[in-house]
């Protein structure tokens, strides 16, 4: 792929207001999985789904800088073993963020 196409693959990542704004909204989502676990009474099977969902989310906002600096100097910065962290991360967590959607659809249904 030539630099032109990279670029403009990453090109809606950086302009991309909602995408933003979703990611700036991740972190305190994030923070509120700590008090869940801290307060008995929020300890429910249906706040577990979504505390799980907001750390795959969470892994997913983490890979986007990466993802950015990557395209733009046209291959991965730190190498093949980090390429491979990189599609790791990215496989379980995307995955993940799947599964814990369907859990909470299911719990929501029955």
């Amino acid at each position: 792929m030539n630099e032109t196409c990279q670029q403009i693959i990453v090109l809606p990542y950086l302009v991309d207001l909602p995408h933003i704004t979703s990611c700036v909204l991740v972190i305190p989502l994030f923070f509120e999985c700590c008090f869940l676990y801290r307060s008995k009474a929020l300890q429910t099977p249906s706040n577990m789904f979504v505390v799980n969902l907001a750390i795959m989310d969470f892994l997913m906002m983490a890979k986007a800088p990466i993802f950015i600096y990557n395209s733009f100097h046209k291959g991965f910065a730190v190498g093949h073993r980090g390429c491979q962290i990189f599609a790791f991360i990215g496989s379980c967590s995307g995955i993940g963020a799947a599964m814990m959607n369907a859990c909470i659809a299911y719990d929501r249904y029955t």
